[in-house]
């Protein structure tokens, strides 16, 4: 479930998402809604990938794949817009998956487009 690209995270964040998972899971099994095993097991998969990065690690960040960290991004923006839990959860889903999203924009951005001192100007030839 990772992709090629890993990417460092604060091992804060990672805890915020730890917790939004904990209690989608928690709010989905008190629940029972369709197609709510499936979710349970794709978050019960999302945390078991930030609890191993994380115990891999040992600084301050966790490292984990862009496309893991985009999906769980996705699935907490999912989970905020379909008010999904107490009011709370939602506010607390939305601030970590912004969170999220910006580092994985962040480590996958290409790096700046740079000159050789070599090249010219466009129509200075």
């Amino acid at each position: 479930m990772s992709s090629d690209l890993s990417i460092p995270i604060p091992k804060s964040t990672a805890h915020q998402a730890l917790t939004c998972i904990d209690a989608l899971i928690e709010e989905y099994r008190r629940q029972r809604p369709a197609g709510g095993s499936r979710m349970v097991g794709d978050l019960i998969e999302f945390r078991e990938a930030i609890s191993q990065s994380m115990r891999a690690s040992r600084d301050r960040t966790a490292r984990l794949g862009a496309l893991t960290l985009a999906r769980i991004s996705d699935r907490l923006t999912a989970c905020a817009q379909a008010e999904v839990g107490p009011a709370e959860l939602q506010a607390a889903m939305w601030r970590t998956a912004g969170r999220l999203h910006r580092w994985v924009a962040e480590g996958t951005a290409p790096p700046p487009a740079t000159r050789s001192s070599s090249s010219r100007a466009p129509g200075l030839r």
